[in-house]
């Protein structure tokens, strides 16, 4: 499946002396762990000639705990509040339940690396994992086909606390869980990065591991909502609900910039002949038209088919700001970062869309073109009928 989120670099982690803290998983007894016994309760599974302790999910509406006392790593689980077998305890390491299971490593620091040893179960079903305050960092989860062959999955911590290793449905095995103590700032690398609304809660700003934030700046009082799926590059999204008409800002990592943002997006409604909506304002560029904004948004509800838009700067920002106008929409961004010092953006340019590419400059910008000229570039007149491009804009004469 392609992707739309890219690493093209790996970490850079400024890291000092690297003591290590190695959980092993292996041999475990259900004495090692704390738990409430309204969640769980201990019992045994046999595989093949070999009885081995495990845990069973008694059911509830509500993940608990398996602590494994005194290591700073527990476990969850949640399956629609059904009784399910969830954790076996073999001689070397631990298998993990399907649907709702987590990992939780405890009380890590910002720039920690944490290794996750993990495998394929028997059925050698592929998992898919997803993980919460840490980025990762290397081990390719795709490559575990076979059962027991374990791997490393490497993660960066991007926060104080606890980082969760969830899978969403096919369990997995887990050998050890491995903490670097030496922590150090965590450089973001340079790639392409998706903006969505998955994980976040309605709010005026979001937050994002990788050090990405989305805040709507033109009004505090408006909140980021949650909209409907968007299929982009055949991966799935969770779109944003722009608030309507009020400036938005995309602040990126620390040392990192950009010079462009592409939106996807679509009309959250059905169509109105009596407004159009698109992108009047992008990077403090104002388009003074809907053409000019490269045409109106065509995608009503259609979450198949977002609208895309493409704008480039003839700078590098670290703040990008985006505004609509008209019917509310819903959107995804997309952002290609790099590493150095913002420029001033006094001109941007729409790549796509429904009438091509256009360039637009912000107020007070020296104009390229003097006079009025048709859309070949030549000189017009007053008496001249059609699209003209006045001022280094495009409007109907």
């Amino acid at each position: 499946m392609k992707k739309i989120f890219t690493i093209i670099s790996l970490f850079v982690l400024a890291l000092g002396a690297q003591a290590q803290t190695v959980v092993s998983l292996g041999g475990l007894t259900n004495a090692d762990f704390t738990f409430d016994a309204t969640y769980y309760e201990t019992s045994s599974k046999t595989i093949g000639e070999e009885t081995y302790p495990s845990f069973t999910y008694k059911g509830g509406s509500q993940y608990s705990a398996l602590e494994l006392t005194g290591k700073n790593v527990k476990f969850n689980y949640k399956n629609s509040g059904k009784k399910a077998d969830f954790f076996i305890l073999t001689g070397s390491y631990v298998t993990v339940g399907g649907k709702g299971a987590q990992v939780i490593v405890t009380n890590v620091k910002k720039g920690n690396k944490i290794a996750f040893k993990v495998a394929a179960k028997a059925d050698a079903s592929v998992p898919s994992f997803a993980v919460q305050n840490a980025i990762w960092e290397s081990g390719d989860a795709s490559t575990l086909t076979v059962a027991n062959e374990f791997i490393d999955l490497v993660y960066v911590v991007t926060a104080d606390g606890d980082v969760t290793l969830s899978e969403s449905n096919k369990g997995f095995n887990i050998e050890s869980v491995t903490v670097d103590d030496g922590t150090g700032p965590v450089v973001i690398p340079d790639g392409t990065y998706c903006i969505s609304f998955d994980g976040q809660t309605a709010a005026n700003k979001l937050e994002y591991p990788e050090g990405f934030t989305l805040q709507i700046t033109g009004n505090l009082e408006k909140t980021i909502g949650k909209g409907s799926n968007l299929v982009i590059n055949e991966k799935t999204y969770q779109s944003m609900k722009v608030s309507n008409g009020a400036e938005n800002t995309l602040t990126l990592p620390e040392g990192k910039v950009a010079s462009g943002i592409k939106l996807y997006s679509y009309v959250n409604s059905e169509p109105n002949d009596e407004k159009v909506s698109y992108w009047k304002e992008i990077a403090g560029v104002t388009f003074g038209s809907v053409d000019l904004a490269g045409g109106a948004f065509e995608s009503f509800l259609d979450l198949e088919n977002p609208d895309v838009r493409e704008y480039e700067f003839n700078g590098k920002a670290n703040k990008i700001t985006f505004t609509n106008t008209g019917i509310q929409c819903c959107y995804v961004i997309e952002v290609t970062i790099e590493t150095g010092e913002p420029t001033e953006v006094t001109e941007v340019k729409v790549k796509g869309g429904s009438t091509g590419v256009n360039s637009v400059k912000a107020a007070g910008a020296k104009a390229k073109v003097a006079g009025t000229v048709n859309l070949a570039g030549q000189q017009v007149g007053a008496d001249y009928k059609g699209v003209v491009i006045k001022d280094g804009k495009k409007v109907m004469q």
